[in-house]
């Protein structure tokens, strides 16, 4: 079952944080997580006993798995993966808790063109079409899960085209849209959101002490069904890192979770 255990009207997603991560990476994740907890039914809490658990640590890039994938589960968070704010650290969760990316959903033909000529060779796969929990919700330019224009691009030419608005900006790694929050809230039968609604779906301010974020906001790492990150996390990257991240779980196969430059200049 790839969705996270549900009881009391509360998603319960058990991870274990590395000690790796700096004091600063930390405030990020924990915006990150505050966002998810007052948007939405999903808590992340710290793992007792539990056999299902997310290792959040900073590996060799930015990736994670989709949903539950029972065992122990790797998201990854590498420092340059946090410099820009909260917004990949948000994408890899929604990963974690079930979704995969935007672009890839299978009704994605009517808003979006790939330029396969463009794409780097041997990365093509992170444009293939795959079935997900994406389409709960209408199609979204602005979901923190799609990729920038440009993802992947071997020249200076797009990789992706909005067709339904030529202007529309992809990539944005703000914080959560509004159709992200939907999203969950669908998928989990979220009766409300956290906190409050705030009226911010981008993400706005969140609870700010770790004592509160420690009891709500777990770090859960996955892999499977992302993508590889053009600039962070790339097998050449990942070779040169003591573990394979790939491997470093469980021998469990891992995949990227992919967070291509956007438009806006995050990751």
């Amino acid at each position: 079952n790839p969705k996270w255990p549900k009881r009391r009207g509360l998603v319960w997603i058990p991870y274990v944080l590395s000690g790796r991560f700096d004091p600063s990476s930390t405030r990020v994740l924990e915006e990150a997580l505050g966002d998810l907890a007052r948007l939405t039914c999903v808590r992340f809490v710290p793992r007792s006993h539990q056999r299902d658990f997310i290792i959040i640590a900073p590996m060799g890039g930015c990736f994670s798995s989709v949903g539950r994938v029972g065992g122990p589960q790797l998201l990854s968070l590498a420092p340059p993966c946090l410099q820009g704010g909260k917004g990949v650290a948000l994408h890899e969760l929604l990963h974690a808790v079930g979704f995969g990316h935007e672009h890839s959903r299978p009704d994605r033909d009517a808003f979006i063109s790939i330029a396969w000529s463009h794409v780097l060779p041997g990365f093509e796969g992170n444009f293939m079409k795959s079935r997900s929990a994406n389409t709960l919700v209408g199609y979204d330019y602005s979901s923190v899960l799609h990729y920038g224009r440009y993802a992947f691009s071997r020249g200076a030419e797009p990789t992706i085209t909005p067709l339904r608005d030529p202007r529309a900006v992809l990539g944005q790694r703000r914080g959560l849209s509004a159709s992200d929050v939907a999203r969950v809230k669908r998928l989990y039968g979220c009766a409300q959101g956290g906190w409050h609604w705030g009226g911010d779906t981008g993400g706005g301010s969140t609870p700010g002490s770790r004592q509160r974020a420690h009891s709500w906001g777990a770090r859960q790492p996955s892999w499977g069904g992302g993508v590889l990150d053009p600039g962070w996390g790339a097998p050449p990257c990942c070779r040169r890192c003591p573990e394979d991240p790939r491997t470093a779980v469980g021998g469990q196969p891992q995949s990227w979770g992919g967070h291509p430059q956007s438009e806006e200049g995050s990751p």
